[in-house]
């Protein structure tokens, strides 16, 4: 048995604009024209063998939320220790980064990442795997980057959506 977890359906119901990209290779960075501190992003990566790549949140100045895979080790991360304010507790700072062994499926990770000011819950391959991160961005880390760490790591189906409030 493998425990699945998704998030409750009726989150489709506060989608509204929708950006897409299709099969984009990324050598360094491709920065988004999105700015948002609340969406919703689905993307399907295939990863260049033995590279890190994933994507970037709350980017801003040197600030940022990085989410990642590491193709040599097989290995997701997520890493919150660049994201503004991370020095109010020295518990928070050793508790940044938080990692989960991941086999690619097709060659490829599936990520579902909702993003609401200052929360990311991320669902990794339909679920298999669940990160949730509280961060402190400063007010104008709006910005979302894709990365890779030395040859392209195709970025497939991206999709963000702009979502309404809950209140």
């Amino acid at each position: 048995w493998i425990l699945i977890q998704k998030p409750v359906s009726n989150t489709n119901t506060l989608r509204k604009k929708v950006f897409t990209l299709k099969d984009v290779m990324v050598s360094d960075k491709k920065i988004l024209p999105v700015n948002s501190k609340q969406f919703e992003l689905q993307v399907d990566i295939e990863p260049a063998a033995d590279e890190v790549c994933g994507l970037r949140l709350a980017v801003g100045g040197s600030n940022y939320f990085e989410i990642g895979y590491n193709a040599a080790t097989k290995i997701f991360y997520i890493d919150r220790s660049k994201t503004g304010n991370v020095s109010f507790n020295d518990n928070f700072k050793k508790l940044a980064r938080f990692e989960k062994a991941i086999t690619l499926k097709n060659d490829k990770i599936h990520l579902q990442v909702f993003y609401d000011n200052s929360f990311a819950e991320i669902f990794v391959n339909g679920g298999e795997a669940v990160f949730t991160a509280q961060l402190f961005p400063d007010a104008g880390d709006r910005g979302i980057v894709l990365f890779n760490t030395g040859s392209n790591s195709k970025f497939e189906k991206l999709q963000i959506w702009e979502m309404k409030s809950v209140w």
